[in-house]
């Protein structure tokens, strides 16, 4: 269920805007939009968004509504012009990159083949509505839209019936990853069939075009309890940004990359690394044995117990 409300949730906020392959290097006019997202009573993430040209830079900072739970933020760099990804944390000096592969490359490896799930079938309904009111926000302007989802799972699955309600102002950013998608509703609904073992149906009415959200709330309603969403919009800003911004600042070195996943609070030194591998094979090792350790306990003829000296 989690699975398919985070599809869902793609689904919903992508813009639609053209077609065909994605298409790398952007022009973005200089902007700057910070936003608060809020999640029930849970948590709360400051995102900020910076845009110039073909590059992109992205502020994150997440925290529960308890002190002890805030992270450190990770600063994301998209260099669409260079093809390339970075990742850096300000705290530590650390950081990773990644290349940008476009479509027409990954498609010369040859064709991925997604298979059709085998599951039950679950009908996904959207109802989109533009209000047809507008406000400009820095150099876009905002569309208002309605959107509803009415999601119906098949009776064997057990699980029960959703709906979803999104109302709130959208822009186009199109090419936030480098990549511009054109039309989302079916690329993402594949997606979404890709990531369930629920066969989707999915069927639209409304010509409300939905973007990426700056100011919205959104209400979730399940097993009789609903939970709410918020998008706020605290600052947009047409202002000269510098170009310094979108590119890595100096003193960082690489960030510890082990099975772990990637620790941005150590540089990658030998000896962080291999602390790292002999947690993980230690960790590895520990559950091998509880697994063996349950299969022992439910075998059908167990070992007879030692008799107490």
């Amino acid at each position: 269920m989690l699975m398919l409300n985070r599809a869902l949730l793609l689904l919903l906020l992508l813009g639609s805007a053209g077609g065909s392959l994605p298409k790398l290097v952007p022009n973005f006019p200089d902007f700057k939009l910070k936003i608060r997202y809020t999640y029930g009573h849970q948590s709360t993430t400051v995102q900020t968004l910076y845009l110039k040209g073909a590059r992109t830079r992205t502020e994150r900072e997440s925290a529960s509504f308890l002190p002890s739970a805030s992270t450190s933020p990770v600063v994301l760099i998209n260099q669409c012009d260079r093809k390339q990804t970075i990742a850096f944390d300000p705290q530590h000096k650390t950081f990773t990159e990644w290349p940008i592969i476009e479509w027409s490359n990954r498609l010369k490896r040859g064709p991925v083949h997604h298979p059709q799930p085998d599951g039950p079938e679950v009908s996904v309904a959207m109802d989109s509505v533009d209000t047809g009111e507008r406000r400009q926000i820095g150099p876009y302007l905002a569309r208002h839209v309605k959107t509803t989802v009415q999601i119906e799972h098949a009776k064997s699955t057990g699980m029960p019936a959703s709906s979803e309600e999104h109302d709130g102002w959208c822009i186009d950013l199109p090419q936030l990853g480098c990549e511009d998608w054109g039309d989302q509703s079916r690329a993402n609904a594949a997606w979404l069939t890709t990531t369930s073992n629920e066969r989707v149906h999915l069927s639209q009415r409304g010509s409300g075009r939905r973007g990426f959200p700056v100011d919205e709330t959104s209400q979730t309603t399940a097993r009789g309890q609903t939970y709410e969403t918020r998008v706020e919009l605290i600052e947009a800003s047409s202002d000269s940004l510098d170009p310094q911004l979108f590119d890595l600042p100096p003193g960082y070195v690489p960030a510890l990359r082990s099975p772990l996943g990637t620790d941005y609070s150590q540089p990658d030194t030998f000896g962080n690394r291999a602390a790292a591998y002999w947690t993980y094979f230690r960790q590895r090792a520990a559950q091998a044995f509880r697994s063996g350790s349950t299969g022992r306990r439910q075998s059908p003829c167990p070992p007879a117990p030692r008799a107490s000296l």
